[in-house]
């Protein structure tokens, strides 16, 4: 699969990286699907998109009309059936506890199309064993994709 065929994105988790994350695949021009379990988390996501498209405008990065269409192409959803439907990429990134992490794995496992990517953020040095997930399950792109650690969070050696 080649970069500019991915049209259709799905972002798993709407805390502290998935709104902001998503926001980027939406303004090149992508659909996106932002998910997150809880409602409370998806509607502060959107508050903080159109803060942030609000603020581009503002400093005149974009137009209106530019922020309004990115603000469009990104679906809010706690349905993660829906979240999948005919994407054909997905970035992960739930909180960083394994049990959680596992749990969203097998389920994108059994609703995800075969063809489909899956890149696992991760802030530490341990990413989950995700060879030994992809033994067991159908899964076939995964790809780890470590992420700045947010500033509250320490791992060994810090």
């Amino acid at each position: 699969m080649r970069l500019e065929s991915i049209k259709r994105i799905a972002v798993l988790g709407a805390g502290t990286m998935g709104p902001g994350i998503a926001q980027r695949y939406a303004m090149s021009g992508r659909s996106v699907n932002l998910y997150d379990i809880s409602e409370q988390a998806l509607e502060k996501a959107k508050v903080m998109l159109r803060t942030n498209l609000d603020t581009f405008v503002e400093e005149e990065l974009l137009t209106a009309e530019e922020a309004d269409g990115v603000f469009a192409r990104v679906s809010f959803t706690a349905d993660l059936e829906a979240a999948l439907k005919d994407v054909q990429y997905v970035q992960e990134t739930v909180a960083e506890k394994p049990a959680i992490k596992t749990s969203v794995f097998a389920q994108v496992d059994a609703l995800l199309n075969v063809g489909g990517m899956y890149a696992q953020g991760f802030y530490y040095a341990r990413p989950i064993p995700m060879m030994e997930f992809e033994q067991n399950h159908l899964i076939r792109s995964i790809t780890g994709k470590p992420e700045m650690r947010p500033a509250d969070q320490k791992t060994e050696g810090d």
